[in-house]
């Protein structure tokens, strides 16, 4: 009878046990036998034979030791209970499967991020430290599907990558898949990315038109211009207008129509007093900030010449020099009001 060949044999976790598989050309093999020894004690771990047919040999988790180097032979018995000779010795190790998987994201529910970038980073431990080799991050549609991004084998040691331009309303997949120096596959498998912010209109976009006659194009926008005048204790600073004890007024060619949105940004407010105020002299609008214990919360007063009603936003944490978002939306002549905290890196804030 000619000799088996045992296929290589990765790394696996003994905990888990594995499957060998070989080669083998002659009769039908009805029963093989594997011999696992210690390669440092050169103890034998185990040397059982198996009735079957298929050409591999299966071992339970548990019977090897993690951290431990082996060596393996087998060998096949035809129909008349003949042996072969045993294969060649083949060696392998035995490690405990890696940890990995994505930092702050469930694998098990959906997550929700309020920006239009996100920068996913990894989490990978090995309990005898056997090193990440390389990884890859992929991105999906909500089929999982299609591949909308994929980086490539990072091999520098990177563990984060950063999803840009992703679409408001819109439920993405995202995926890392690594290698250890061992050559152990690790996959997080699909993690599901929802992402939902506030778009803001303080800049409507231009409308270009292009006349093929006169060789130009023209450009138009619904933005109008409006002058402020200031009263009271007011400075300005890089576009931000720090108003202590005034504020500034917008009346001159101030309208206000159904789909009005108004974005503020409000940083290190005093408590209990009126931060905002608009009026075309039909309607007005006051914005309030106050302080509950440690919380925070706004109240949107609008008056006009068919009723008068008060809005309330949740509570919400402010910390010092915190800023945060504020966008009030006139809809079917109904005022809405929506805070957005900014807990996002500036630089993805400028990408956003």
């Amino acid at each position: 009878m000619s000799k088996p060949i045992l296929n290589k044999i990765g790394v696996f976790d003994a905990n888990e046990g594995t499957t060998f598989t070989f080669s083998y050309f002659g009769n039908q093999p009805y029963k093989n036998r594997l011999i696992i020894v210690n390669s440092v004690t050169n103890e034998t771990v185990t040397d059982t034979t198996v009735e079957s047919m298929k050409f591999s040999h299966t071992i339970a988790g548990g019977l090897l030791e993690n951290n431990v180097s082996y060596s393996a032979q087998i060998s096949v018995f035809d129909e008349n209970n003949k042996e072969s000779a045993l294969s060649d010795k083949a060696y392998f190790s035995c490690y405990a499967k890696p940890v990995f998987y994505f930092n702050n994201l469930s694998s098990d529910s959906e997550n929700q991020i309020a920006a239009a970038v996100y920068q996913a980073s990894m989490f990978y431990q090995q309990e005898q430290s056997r090193n990440l080799k390389l990884c890859r991050f992929y991105l999906y549609d909500s089929s999982k599907m299609n591949t909308l991004e994929d980086s490539g084998n990072l091999t520098d040691g990177s563990d984060t990558y950063t999803y840009r331009h992703l679409d408001n309303k819109t439920l993405y997949y995202i995926r890392c898949t690594g290698c250890t120096v061992d050559d152990v596959f690790v996959d997080t498998g699909y993690v599901s990315l929802y992402v939902s912010y506030v778009n803001s209109d303080a800049y409507t976009l231009l409308n270009l038109t292009s006349s093929s006659d006169g060789g130009y194009i023209q450009i138009h926008t619904d933005i109008s211009l409006i002058d402020g005048k200031p009263f009271g204790e007011v400075s300005l600073s890089d576009g931000t207008a720090a108003a202590i004890h005034g504020g500034v007024i917008y009346q001159e060619g101030f309208v206000i129509n159904d789909g009005t949105k108004w974005y503020l940004k409000l940083k290190n407010p005093v408590e209990n007093t009126l931060v905002a105020y608009q009026t075309n002299h039909l309607d007005t609008v006051k914005l309030y900030y106050y302080k509950y214990e440690s919380m925070s919360y706004l109240k949107l007063d609008v008056t006009n010449w068919m009723s008068h009603y008060i809005r309330y936003t949740p509570l919400f944490h402010l910390k010092e020099n915190e800023a945060v978002s504020i966008y009030i939306t006139r809809k079917n002549n109904l005022y809405q009001i929506n805070v957005l905290q900014e807990t996002q890196p500036e630089e993805t804030e400028e990408e956003t």
